[in-house]
């Protein structure tokens, strides 16, 4: 039996990117073993994914690759005392972001702008 697209697929998408999102919050802890596990498997579920999940997949996608960016730039600045500042606003964006995509999933919405660099 093959996986559906569509309406009929959407819970199964939705605990997923649920689960992702927890994944995300849990690399805080685990150090970010969590966040990469998290990102592998937005990786594999993003091209058979519904619509709405799709939208979540990359959003989870970018926030990754853009907080890990942040994070490099925060590392660097740290020689320049900045990096602590940068670094703490660097994990308010990525609690942020995560926390407004679980409820946005949480409400059956996607994201509106899902390569956005903000919010």
């Amino acid at each position: 039996m093959s996986e559906q697209r569509g309406p009929n697929s959407g819970s199964n998408n939705s605990d997923i990117v649920k689960l992702i999102y927890l994944l995300n919050f849990g690399g805080f802890v685990t150090g970010g073993l969590t966040t990469i596990i998290g990102l592998v498997m937005a990786y594999l579920r993003r091209a058979e994914a519904d619509d709405l999940a799709e939208t979540h997949f990359t959003y989870q996608i970018r926030t990754f690759w853009i907080g890990l960016l942040y994070f490099i730039i925060s590392a660097i600045l740290f020689m320049f005392l900045i990096g602590m500042l940068t670094m703490v606003a660097t994990a308010i964006w990525v609690i942020v972001r995560n926390a407004k995509g679980f409820l946005w999933m949480n409400d059956n919405e996607p994201v509106r702008d899902p390569e956005t660099w903000l919010w």
